[in-house]
Order: C-alpha cells, then sequence, then structure tokens
C-alpha cells in the first residue's frame, strides 16, 4: 500500500502519564513530527474491533480503554462517523467532533498506509476541514451567546434581543463565577475566527502599577540631578588629575595651587553646572522604518537632552553663568548587514554592508530625518546625524585600535564567546564586491609595538596592518597609520561600543551621554564594557576614575515579555497577527502614519507626549511597556488618552 506524508488536518497524539509537552517523531520519509504529548485520560479508546477495516487501519470508539504506550494515534476529523467523539470533558478543543483514529503499533517511526475507502474517507476529511471549523466555531459562539443573553434583560424580563435601542435597560450585574464562564468563552471562541494561525484572548484591569526597587527606588524623585552631578564630578576629576600630573612633573607640591584647585572643585560641584558642552548620543540600524522601540529611544534621548538643558539653565541663572550647549547626535550603523547579500563559505559568513550597496540606504532614510526633524522641533534642541565613517575618523580612534588590537587574543575571547576573535572587519576594496568576513575569524594582525599593552600609544610605523580575507580576490590590508584606511574599518555592536566609550572618555572638550535600549544594560555592560575598561584603564592610566555616562531607554514587549524587535529579525509573518489586533502601527514609523491617514506626526507625538512623562516620573524609566499599553497610549481619543499611565491624569506637555 502507499504510504502517506503526514500534512495537516492530521492531530497526533502520543499516550504518555505526563504533562502537556512537545515530542518529534520520525516520519516514514524521514521528516520529523512535531507530537502533542497529552495526558493519559485524553486517550481513552475502545478495544479494537477483531475485524480490522484493513491490516493496520481500525475504527475506534470512545471507552475506558487505555491505549497501550507503543501505540501512535493519528487523528483527524470524520463528520460521517456521527457515533464516535472525544469525551467531553477530557478534550474540549474536539467537543462534540466525531473523530476517526488511526493506530499502529512502532514505537518510533510514524506512517499512514491507506486503502481505497481510507483514502476517500481522508479526501471527504480534508475536504470538509472548512465545515469542521466552522461548526466548532458556531459551539463556541452558541455557548457565548447564550451566556451573554442572560445578562441583557429588560425590565419584564424579556431577551434584550427584543428591546427597541432607546428602551430602557436593566443590566443584571454577573457574579464572578458568571464573569469567569463569560471570559472562559470569550477565550474558547477566539482561537476558532481565524483559520490559518490560531489568535488568543488574554483580559486586563486597566491598572497601571509601578511598584519601586532598584532603580526605580533610587531614582524615583529624579533623574536628571544625578546625572549633572556626573558630569561635574568628571570635570573635578580631570581637574585634580591634571593637578597631580604637573606636580609630579615638577617634583614638588604647590600647597597654594592645591588649596585653589580644590576650592574651585568643591564650588563647581556645589554648583552642578558643567562647563562643557553636552551630546546626547543614540544610535540605529537603518535597515528598516524605525518600530516603537526605536521611536521611544529617540524620543528619551531628546525628551532628556530638553530637561537637562532646562535644569542647567536655571541653574546658572542663579549663578550668572552661560549655560552649555545641549545637542543629540544620532549615529546610524550603516554596516549591519544586508539581507540576502551575505555568502557562507566553509562555515565562515562573509556579508555585505548596507553602505557598500548602492542605494540600500535610501530605502527608509526619510523616515528617520522626518522623525529627528519632529522630535527637534517639539524639544528645543538640535541634533546632528554621523556614519560608521565618521566615527572611525576620530582623532583618537587610531591610538585606540592599536590598544585594542595589541590585545585582540585577550579582547576576542572578552567580546566574542562564540568565536573567541576580535570581530574587526574591512570590505573588500574590489569595485563592486564589497564583501568582509563578519566575525573576524581570519584576520591577521601585523608586528604591533607590545609596548601598547603597557599603555603606550605610539604608532610601530607601516608595520601597524591588519589583513582581511576576501573568498573571491584573496587578502587586503589597511594601516592604522593611515586615517583614510581606518575609516574603511567596521566594528560589531560590542568592539564599536567599547572603543566608541573609550573615545567619550577620552574627550575633554565635550560631556558625552548615550542613550540606548534596556537590553544592553545588566551582564551585557559588565562583560562586553566595564571589565575591558577597567583593565585599559589600569594598563595605560587613561580615564582614571571614570565611566561611561548611559540612560537605558525602557523596552516595548509583546504579551510573552519578548521585546518589540524588527520584523528581519523574527519569524516569517510573526507580527502578522498584529494586524487584526490594530497594534501593526507599533511595528514600523511607515505603519503608524498609516493608520492617522499618511500623517505620522500625530501617533509620533502621542508617544513623545508618554516618554516625556516618564522622564518627568522617572520610575517608570525602569521597567518595561507593552505592546497593549501602547497601543491604548496611541490610539485612543486624546480626551480618553489622559489619565492612562499618569498620576496627575495626564501623559506630559509638549
Amino acid at each position: 500500500m502507499p504510504k502517506f506524508v503526514h500534512r495537516n488536518p492530521f492531530r497526533i497524539f502520543v499516550r504518555r502519564d505526563t504533562a502537556i509537552k512537545h515530542n518529534n517523531i520520525t516520519g516514514a520519509h524521514g521528516e520529523n513530527l512535531m507530537v502533542d504529548i497529552q495526558p493519559v485520560c485524553s486517550l481513552r479508546v475502545t478495544a479494537i474491533p477483531r475485524k480490522p477495516i484493513s491490516r493496520r487501519l481500525y475504527m475506534a470508539h470512545t471507552s475506558p480503554t487505555l491505549v497501550a504506550p507503543p501505540f501512535v494515534i493519528a487523528a483527524y476529523i470524520q463528520p460521517s462517523a456521527h457515533d464516535m467523539a472525544w469525551p467531553t470533558r477530557q478534550l474540549n478543543y474536539y467537543l462534540g467532533q466525531p473523530l476517526l483514529i488511526v493506530i499502529k503499533r512502532r514505537p518510533k517511526q510514524f506512517s499512514i498506509f491507506r486503502s481505497n475507502s481510507f483514502s476517500r474517507m481522508y479526501n471527504h476529511a480534508r475536504c470538509s476541514e472548512d465545515m469542521w471549523r466552522a461548526s466548532d466555531r458556531a459551539t463556541a459562539a452558541r455557548n457565548l451567546v447564550g451566556l451573554l443573553t442572560a445578562l441583557c434583560t429588560n425590565d419584564t424580563g424579556h431577551s434584550s434581543a427584543t428591546t427597541p435601542p432607546h428602551s430602557p435597560r436593566h443590566i443584571d450585574t454577573p457574579s464572578v463565577s458568571n464573569c469567569r464562564e463569560i471570559l472562559s468563552a470569550i477565550q474558547a471562541l477566539v482561537p476558532t475566527l481565524s483559520s490559518d494561525k490560531p489568535i488568543f484572548a488574554t483580559f486586563h484591569d486597566g491598572e497601571v502599577h509601578d511598584p519601586l526597587g532598584g532603580g526605580s527606588y533610587a531614582f524615583k524623585d529624579d533623574i536628571v540631578e544625578p546625572i549633572l552631578h556626573a558630569l561635574v564630578n568628571d570635570e573635578v576629576c580631570l581637574k585634580r588629575e591634571k593637578n597631580h600630573q604637573s606636580n609630579r612633573k615638577n617634583d614638588k607640591t604647590d600647597s597654594m595651587g592645591c588649596s585653589k584647585t580644590i576650592h574651585e572643585c568643591s564650588a563647581q560641584l556645589k554648583s552642578e553646572i558643567p562647563t562643557r558642552d553636552i551630546i546626547i548620543h543614540a544610535g540605529a540600524q537603518p535597515n528598516n522604518s524605525p518600530h516603537a522601540g526605536t521611536l521611544v529611544v529617540f524620543c528619551y534621548a531628546f525628551s532628556f537632552a530638553r530637561s537637562i538643558y532646562h535644569r542647567i539653565k536655571a541653574n546658572a541663572a542663579n549663578a550668572n553663568y552661560k549655560p552649555p550647549r545641549v545637542s543629540v547626535e544620532i549615529t546610524f550603523v550603516d554596516t549591519a548587514p544586508v539581507t540576502g547579500c551575505g555568502i557562507e563559505i566553509d562555515g565562515i559568513q562573509y556579508q555585505r554592508s548596507y553602505r557598500n550597496v548602492p542605494r540600500a540606504l535610501d530605502t527608509y532614510m526619510a523616515d528617520y530625518r522626518e522623525i529627528l526633524s519632529l522630535l527637534s522641533a517639539w524639544s528645543g534642541i538640535s541634533f546632528t546625524t554621523a556614519f560608521q565613517s565618521d566615527f572611525f575618523a576620530q582623532p583618537t580612534i587610531p591610538s585606540l585600535l592599536r590598544y585594542v588590537v595589541a590585545n585582540h587574543d585577550i579582547l576576542g575571547r572578552q567580546l566574542s564567546p562564540k568565536y573567541k576573535k576580535l570581530a574587526l572587519r574591512a570590505a573588500c576594496p574590489v569595485p563592486d564586491c564589497g564583501l568582509a568576513e563578519k566575525h573576524g575569524r581570519l584576520n591577521v594582525y601585523g608586528d604591533f609595538d607590545h609596548g601598547c599593552k603597557n599603555g603606550s600609544t605610539n604608532y610601530a610605523g607601516d608595520k601597524d596592518t591588519i589583513t582581511f580575507h576576501c573568498p573571491r580576490h584573496g587578502p587586503h590590508t589597511i594601516s592604522i597609520a593611515k586615517p583614510a584606511d581606518v575609516a574603511r574599518l567596521e566594528a560589531n555592536a560590542p568592539v564599536r561600543n567599547l572603543i566608541r566609550s573609550m573615545s567619550h572618555l577620552l574627550d575633554t572638550s565635550k560631556h558625552h551621554v548615550r542613550v540606548t535600549g534596556a537590553d544592553y544594560a545588566g551582564m551585557y555592560q559588565e562583560v562586553f564594557l566595564y571589565r575591558p575598561l577597567a583593565a585599559w584603564s589600569a594598563a595605560t592610566g587613561l580615564a582614571t576614575g571614570r565611566t561611561p555616562h548611559i540612560l537605558y531607554a525602557p523596552l516595548i514587549v509583546d504579551w510573552s515579555g519578548a521585546k518589540l524587535s524588527k520584523t528581519l529579525y523574527v519569524n516569517k509573518g510573526g507580527y502578522e497577527a498584529m494586524k487584526l489586533f490594530g497594534t501593526d502601527g507599533l511595528c514600523s514609523y511607515a505603519q503608524l502614519k498609516s493608520q492617522f491617514g499618511g500623517h505620522g506626526e500625530e501617533g509620533l507625538m502621542r508617544i513623545w507626549r508618554e516618554v516625556q512623562a516618564w522622564v518627568a516620573d522617572p520610575r517608570k524609566l525602569f521597567r518595561t511597556f507593552s505592546v497593549e499599553y501602547l497601543q491604548r497610549v496611541i490610539m485612543t481619543p486624546v480626551d480618553e488618552a489622559r489619565g492612562i499611565g499618569s498620576d496627575d491624569g495626564y501623559l506630559g506637555e509638549n
């Protein structure tokens, strides 16, 4: 007999005395079959008839008899067999639905053998799957309607379905048990509404809690003042460090100068007025129209810049002092890989970056420019944009690269737990190629002066090279001593984060504060940033006693607590259900604009006001926010939105 490859509408069950789990069974043709393992009570069938329909196909009816463990049961709907059904209390999903059960005594392989009669029954069942779904939906709907009808009665006790809309109604307050039945009925109905992919109903009470703990407790009243104090403290530490170095150089102690420096430092600490300009940094990979998580980061950067500027301005007015300039810089990671342009050879991955693929960046940049222009106008804070070539063109980068490359063995193990290699790369310079080895596994580092491990930042000359490998055109080399070569470099997120933080700490002309998502907090920064920074500072004597200033924006999460991500990074169609739920506007700014008639200003304005409320009430910055919460903030009419998420009943002022 021919073998049938497993496919829908089969539901496969294996008897086990355990809770519901999943298990893989190999099919007759080597395919993997996902098997739902149900409790033993779900697999009660009658004894097998003496005369089977075919050698391996049996009809079975409900009874207390248990199927022995080696049996594999495949079940699907067969509406014509009216006397077959799962027990009502054992499997509610198949409530009242007749089943044809196929039993085959084979523990590790599963296949279905069909005779002509079975083939006809199977085809009939497959064609009637929609009928089964409709029947299942109708059953759940009737159950819900029956529960709801009991709630709506008029004064005479008749059903509200016959009551005119203008007539007075008496609505009975349901008991807790009745409420629970209604909610359960809704949850039973909702999965039947979609034939392609099940959806599920959850409920909440609309209450928003912001319990204190950790950061929300420490900074519940103000987040601006601690950052201001840290910036001023950096200036004070630098003054003391310079004074100490000067005295050590002259081999004497200037008691008068030291006393003056201490007095000046003490006065500046009390004033909480930094003297350097302040740049608030944020970044993004421009490979999509920004989703709600990215919009929150941008709003946080501009809102914090606005708050710190007004705080400094108020402090400076009392001290008759001109406040420093505050601005926002958005750095685009144009070295992100272009989907579909990479290759893998012998387990080595090669990528082509957005900056190396003509017009790849043009797709979404208009959305970013529009967003940044709006936020700048609303906050009154100017902004600039930069790309990776601008970052690597900074004057401090070559000396930092020498330290990083000279310690590539140690840093590679710290910054790349998987490959244990420093993920520096450069695209192949051959026109129309642009391939770069993604993880730096084939890099060859030249004859570096190992004195830099002990703090030296002097170049050793043209021997300071890195050789990269192109799978098509062979090796190509850059020299760290040549700025044009350094500008070609690319780095993965941990390496880029480390070099950027070093550069910010060495900049004595400006203050740098970075805003990023909360998924980069905790162990990520401890392992990939703070420990390497401490080792660098100890080895070089640079940035002693100072650390980067980083603010973490709350994550936007889905129903399961996973962060809202780019559609590029989730399973295909992973966010399709958000269209049905009306939350697809949070997946991208382009979709947000479409929900407001092609104008994204209204939706973005609501997110901006919400984030302003978080900055004004900082305990809200140390938690996550669900997609459902933001949907209510964005899509609810303005008059109703007042009071969502804020104790004073307002989302914030522009």
